[in-house]
C-alpha cells in the first residue's frame, strides 16, 4: 500500500508497510501536507497540491518509509 503524489514529475511515496506510524513526519511538515487520523494510524497525503518536496518528512522518518520517486533518501538530523 503506497500513497503517492505527483509534482513536476517527482512524487512523494509513503510505504505504509514499512512505516512505524509514529507521526513525526506529520508534525514536521511545514505545509500540513501529511495527516494521521489517529495515533499509530496510517500516514496520509492529504494536500497533494501544496507539497514542495522539501524532504523534511523524509529526513525525520526513522524507518526510511518515505521517499521521492521511490528512491530512499537517508535521514539526517534537522
Amino acid at each position: 500500500n503506497n500513497i503517492e503524489i505527483m509534482e513536476n514529475r517527482n512524487k512523494l511515496v509513503i510505504n505504509q508497510n514499512g512505516d512505524s506510524k509514529c507521526g513525526k513526519c506529520v508534525r514536521i511538515c511545514p505545509l500540513k501536507v501529511l495527516s494521521q487520523s489517529e495515533k499509530k494510524g496510517n500516514i496520509n497525503i492529504s494536500n497533494t497540491v501544496d507539497c514542495t518536496l522539501c524532504e523534511k518528512c523524509i529526513k525525520v522518518c526513522r524507518k526510511e518509509a518515505i521517499s521521492i520517486d521511490g528512491l530512499p533518501v537517508k535521514r539526517r538530523k534537522l
